[in-house]
């Protein structure tokens, strides 16, 4: 039998919060997972003028050097926007972060990204 709790893996990029400046996520460590993994991106409200939140996945060999991988969630302007991304786990290297860019004038995004995935056994 299937035990969601014990086999999947959750790790916070982005906290919930509200965000009025663009923001890097926290480095998620991918060797926590095996096959496919799932970035998702919750936006509940958005307030400003000609408020954009363009957001995508960056990775790293290290840790330490960042650069986009090619993986982007649609850019969102309006309130109560849900987004997933289907990742193979081969295909991006050890270490993401996801990175929220926020423009517009007074522009205020309240929202989360995650990454969920199945645990690596070892």
């Amino acid at each position: 039998m299937f035990d969601a709790k014990s086999s999947l893996k959750i790790a916070p990029s982005l906290a919930p919060a509200a965000r009025t400046s663009s923001d890097d996520g926290a480095i998620v460590d991918l060797n926590q997972f095996v096959g496919v993994i799932a970035a998702f991106q919750h936006i509940g409200a958005v307030s400003g003028t000609n408020p954009v939140c363009a957001s995508k996945l960056q990775h790293s060999d290290d840790g330490e050097t960042f650069a986009d991988s090619g993986f982007v969630f649609t850019n969102v302007t309006a309130s109560d926007n849900q987004q997933t991304l289907a990742i193979d786990r081969r295909k991006i290297k050890r270490y993401v972060m996801v990175v929220w860019t926020i423009t517009g004038t007074s522009p205020s995004f309240t929202g989360a990204a995650t990454i969920i995935g199945m645990k690596n056994p070892a």
